[in-house]
């Protein structure tokens, strides 16, 4: 059986990770869960959950400096061994279910992105607070169909930054390596996901959205990265990623 890796790029959501971890380790689909901290000031919380797991699976990275979540997420990727990888949220939370999906695709194309449709909203305490229901979009979308879409629906604007997705390794690292310097990694931090795929889009490469496939999705205070980054004009970058899809 093809064996997957994990990536988590990680800061400061230590009371968060015990549950994130829970269930990837006890999945013998998963080798490997790499963990990438940021340079967080709860480290050594963190080593201590990782400790108490006692899980050969899991492999902490550790950055000796801040590189914000665009380049601390391709950073996770790079450290994986396998050739398909998730690429997680520290705060979220993913079950059988997702990877049971997964493995019931035939082949996994190396320039499509599959990710979930269907996601559980949870606040800080862990308790339902609504859903992210993408269903909609379920199927590929390509660079063709994308112009078909409606862009600025607030639902679809969502499903492009969410992130939580399952990617080939070399080739998600050479299309995001390939268009990182032409952007201030920092200053697009709260929307680091939606450029990552819009990169990926424009190259020719495909999304595909598991109509059933799901995860935990938590909402709270330290979601982001947004607190220790600049800010942009999001409606505005989102507009020229979107233009660049369509030209």
């Amino acid at each position: 059986m093809r064996k997957i890796s994990i990536a988590i790029p990680y800061y400061n959501n230590s009371k968060f990770m015990k549950e994130t971890l829970s269930y990837p380790i006890t999945d013998d689909r998963v080798s490997e869960i790499i963990i990438c901290d940021d340079n967080s000031s709860d480290l050594d919380e963190l080593k201590v959950i990782i400790s108490e797991l006692n899980s050969d699976k899991v492999k902490l990275i550790e950055n000796s400096e801040n590189l914000g979540v665009y380049l601390n997420k391709i950073r996770a990727i790079k450290n994986c061994s396998n050739d398909w990888v998730i690429l997680f949220d520290s705060d979220n939370v993913i079950g059988e279910n997702y990877i049971n999906h997964l493995y019931e695709i035939d082949d996994w194309n190396s320039d499509t992105i599959y990710a979930p449709a269907f996601i559980e909203k949870i606040n800080e305490n862990g308790h339902h607070d609504s859903y992210f229901d993408y269903r909609i979009y379920s199927g590929l979308i390509t660079k063709e169909n994308f112009r078909n879409l409606d862009h600025f629906n607030s639902l679809f604007q969502t499903m492009m930054n969410t992130c939580n997705y399952f990617v080939n390794k070399e080739n998600y690292i050479k299309c995001s390596e390939k268009n990182s310097p032409n952007y201030d990694t920092r200053l697009i931090s709260s929307l680091d996901s939606i450029t990552l795929l819009s990169d990926w889009l424009t190259s020719d490469n495909k999304l595909f959205l598991i109509k059933d496939m799901g995860y935990k999705h938590r909402i709270h205070s330290n979601s982001s990265y947004l607190k220790h980054m600049n800010k942009i004009n999001e409606g505005e970058w989102t507009r020229q990623l979107y233009q660049k899809i369509m030209s």
